[in-house]
C-alpha cells in the first residue's frame, strides 16, 4: 500500500486563483492550503500538519522567485512546487533557477504527469536523505575509529605517517617502515 502524500498548498491570491484551485482539486484528494499572505517567513512556523510537497501557486514570479531564494533553507528536504495558469518557458526556467524542483503550467501537463513528477521529486529527496545519513553515520564510525585513545601504537604511527603526507601514496612496504621505525624507538 503506498503511503499518501501530504501536499501544502500557499495561495498568493492573485487573479485566477480560482482556476489553479479547481485543477488541484481534479488532482489531490487532500491538500492543506494556507495563504501566502504578507508572512512569508512566518509560513512553516504556522503549520498545522506536516507535509511532503509544498505548491505555490501564483503568477508573480518575481515574488514567488525572491521568497524561494530567501527562505529556501526552511524548505530544505520538502519538494518545492509551482503551479501556475500562464507562464512562458522563460519564466519556468527562472522559477527553477530560483530553488523550485518543479513548474507546472496546468494549462500544458496531465493530471497524472504532476502526481508522477510529484512522486519522483520526493523519491530523489528521500534517496539523497539516506545517502547523507549513510555518510554522516559513516562519519561518526571514522571520528570514532581514528581518535588516538582507541588506537594501537601501530595504527597511531600509520595514521601520523598519512596525515604528513596528504594526498600522497603509501604502499604497504613504506607503511610497513614506518610501524617498524616506531617500534625501535
Amino acid at each position: 500500500h503506498e503511503q499518501q502524500l501530504q501536499f501544502r498548498y500557499i495561495a498568493m491570491q492573485q487573479g485566477k486563483e480560482q482556476k489553479r484551485r479547481d485543477w488541484l482539486d481534479k488532482v489531490l484528494e487532500h491538500y492543506e492550503i494556507m495563504d501566502f499572505g504578507n508572512h512569508p517567513a512566518i509560513l512553516t512556523s504556522r503549520a498545522t500538519s506536516d507535509f511532503d510537497i509544498i505548491i505555490f501557486g501564483g503568477e508573480d514570479f518575481q515574488r514567488l522567485s525572491r521568497f524561494i531564494r530567501e527562505h529556501g533553507l526552511m524548505l530544505l528536504d520538502k519538494v518545492k512546487m509551482c503551479v501556475c495558469l500562464r507562464s512562458d518557458p522563460v519564466q519556468r526556467a527562472r522559477l527553477l533557477s530560483a530553488g523550485f524542483d518543479d513548474v507546472i503550467d496546468i494549462r500544458r501537463i496531465a493530471h497524472g504527469e504532476f502526481l508522477a513528477r510529484a512522486r519522483a521529486i520526493l523519491e530523489r529527496y528521500r534517496a539523497a536523505r539516506q545517502r547523507r545519513l549513510a555518510a554522516y553515520e559513516d562519519f561518526v564510525q571514522l571520528v570514532q575509529a581514528s581518535s588516538p585513545l582507541h588506537m594501537s601504537a601501530k595504527q597511531r604511527s600509520v595514521l601520523t605517517y598519512l596525515l604528513q603526507a596528504p594526498g600522497g601514496v603509501a604502499s604497504c612496504e613504506i607503511l610497513r617502515h614506518v610501524v617498524a621505525a616506531d617500534n625501535a624507538e
